[in-house]
């Protein structure tokens, strides 16, 4: 059984957050889904509690370890992205995308994870954002630059847009102000810190 090629637990190991829920409140999940999707979790000031890679095996969704990951995290809401097929994908694609897009939902579903699913369109434009996704990333490094090492690839637009989806939440329903950074309460971790999964090179 070989696991996906990688990704980390970044920022805060389970037993910090725990600790900063008690005093922040809760945690908005962030889900870009699909098998080279991420998972991002800010707190309800907008500072960004961690952020990792799809979990995935054998090219599908790993759902025991996602469900292990977003258990006890204090989660109170999950914002997952929408996304329908896109004209000219194979009817393959469209199969194993909607497979990992259930098995998301259905670990969601399991932990009580209350769900909202906006549109690619109806949550980018409110941020200004396109189908670049250069530029969700380009976002999420202003809007944290503390944590800009975790958006500096270009394969981490994935876990730009479902930071910034969280993000969208909270404006929307907190009236949060647009840029957002907590360097000094959500520092990066320490080596040693944290949990690795699989890392995607």
């Amino acid at each position: 059984m070989r696991m996906h090629a990688w990704s980390y637990r970044l920022a805060l190991p389970r037993l910090r957050v725990a600790r900063l829920l008690r005093r922040r409140g809760r945690v908005i999940l962030g889900v870009d889904p699909g098998l080279t999707g991420a998972l991002a979790a800010l707190f309800d000031d907008g500072g960004l509690a961690w952020v990792m890679d799809m979990p995935v095996v054998d090219k599908n969704v790993n759902a025991v370890t996602l469900a292990q990951e977003l258990r006890d995290r204090g989660i109170s809401i999950a914002v997952v992205e929408r996304v329908a097929s896109m004209p000219g994908q194979g009817v393959s694609s469209v199969f194993k995308f909607g497979k990992g897009y259930g098995q998301v939902l259905g670990v969601l579903a399991a932990l009580e994870i209350p769900l909202v699913e906006p549109t690619p369109s109806q949550w980018k434009s409110a941020m200004n954002l396109s189908k670049d996704k250069e530029l969700s990333r380009a976002l999420a490094i202003k809007t944290w630059p503390s944590m800009a090492k975790f958006f500096e690839r270009k394969k981490d637009a994935d876990r730009a847009e479902a930071a910034l989806m969280a993000l969208w939440h909270l404006q929307k329903t907190q009236n949060l102000p647009p840029h957002v950074d907590t360097p000094k309460r959500v520092p990066p971790p320490k080596p040693g810190q944290g949990r690795t999964l699989h890392r995607r090179s």
